[in-house]
């Protein structure tokens, strides 16, 4: 059996982070995912395809294999999150509403988006 150390969840992701867009174009295709686009058993549902320059401001960014979370109630006590996958172009932008959570590179996405339906987690 192998050897466990306990990290905090900003050890192992970023949360929250900032992402730079400066060099993308305005037209560019990106995903978009509204709350109700995320079910209760943590998948996207579906997504609409906007231009860049549509939603670059008001909205929250992600990019592929970040981790979104429902931040207000009732969504967030629903356990809405879901792993932002196959997205236009690798980008997203979304509801205000969610936290993003953003594995660091020696992390496995899909095992801290499990960690997360954990009763015990929160970002409090």
């Amino acid at each position: 059996m192998g050897t466990y150390k306990k990290v905090k969840l900003t050890d192992i992701a970023d949360i929250n982070p900032k992402t730079s867009f400066e060099n993308l174009e305005p037209s560019t295709e990106v995903s978009f995912i509204p709350m109700q686009s995320i079910s209760e058993e943590g998948r996207i549902i579906d997504y609409q395809v906007k231009q860049f320059d549509e939603v670059k401001k008001g909205y929250t960014s992600f990019v592929e294999n970040d981790i979104l979370l429902a931040k207000i109630t009732p969504c967030m006590e629903n356990g809405k999150r879901a792993i932002a996958t196959n997205l236009k172009n690798g980008i997203g932008f979304g509801s205000t509403e969610f936290h993003v959570i953003r594995p660091k590179e020696s992390v496995i996405p899909k095992y801290l988006f499990y960690f997360t339906v954990d009763e015990h987690f929160s970002l409090q």
